[in-house]
């Protein structure tokens, strides 16, 4: 449901903001991946709050609207793909724990869930659905 965050815990927040939102994703993840570095939860948790708002993974829209201090386009987006191409973030580990969650909730009401697939290059081995 647009303006409303559902988390693991089962808290529901309204969207006053995407770092608002970057929190309670921060905090998922923190109990989600506890041995995950900090400063790249954070990180991770920014950009997927940026692209609940936007509603869209393309690069450019993400860094259009992240609230970061660089006031440049480039920088902003020179900042996404620093962060989506860190060797040191395993995007199989992160994404997995709520791949199984999603497929679980899906597979308990016997939903199908349905994939968009997107261009976006994450790095050489990924592209975001």
């Amino acid at each position: 449901m647009r303006g409303e965050l559902w988390v693991a815990s089962g808290w529901r927040m309204g969207m006053g903001g995407i770092e608002t939102m970057a929190a309670a994703i921060g905090a998922d993840l923190a109990t989600r991946l506890p041995r995950q570095n900090k400063k790249q939860r954070e990180g991770l948790a920014l950009l997927v709050a940026t692209a609940l708002d936007v509603r869209d993974v393309n690069l450019m829209e993400l860094a259009a609207a992240l609230p970061r201090a660089a006031e440049r386009l480039d920088l902003r987006y020179q900042w996404i793909s620093r962060r989506l191409g860190n060797p040191l973030i395993d995007t199989d580990a992160v994404m997995a724990p709520f791949a199984r969650e999603v497929l679980a909730r899906a597979g308990a009401q016997a939903c199908t869930p349905v994939l968009i697939i997107n261009q976006s290059q994450v790095n050489a081995l990924v592209k975001i659905l």
